[in-house]
């Protein structure tokens, strides 16, 4: 039997020691930033998904995961990399990087500003087993 497809890698960003990991940050417009955070935020289902595995392997697992997007100006992601992962689990970042290269985000890119926008965005993944 074959082994089944690799999932895609989300290539590491070159870091920028001037930009904070930890806050949504833009290149350009507001505007920009809240198109990607509901388009991100549509997606919810699948990174919960993604999520679900991995406290499937690790019940304590938790963390953010500070993506950087940068969007050209059609609206296509003309690079999504990874800036900075707390949760160390290499299966959960390969599947939430299958999530963030498949994501529609045409209505999020610039249209008179220029060629790229670029937003960093963290993502949180936390348990809401207050229980446990």
């Amino acid at each position: 039997m074959p082994a089944p497809p690799a999932r895609p890698r989300l290539p590491t960003c070159d870091v920028d020691p001037f930009v904070s990991r930890r806050d949504v940050v833009a290149s350009c417009c507001e505007r920009d930033v809240l198109a990607l955070g509901l388009r991100l935020h549509s997606m919810q289902p699948a990174f919960r998904l993604c999520f679900e595995e991995a406290r499937g392997r690790d019940p304590e697992v938790q963390g953010d995961v500070v993506a950087r997007f940068t969007i050209a100006g059609g609206g296509e992601p003309a690079e999504v990399c990874l800036l900075e992962s707390e949760v160390d689990d290499p299966i959960f970042v390969d599947c939430l990087a299958e999530v963030l290269l498949a994501a529609p985000l045409a209505s999020v890119g610039p249209s008179t500003r220029g060629p790229l926008t670029t937003i960093v965005f963290p993502l949180r993944f936390r348990s809401l087993d207050l229980g446990r």
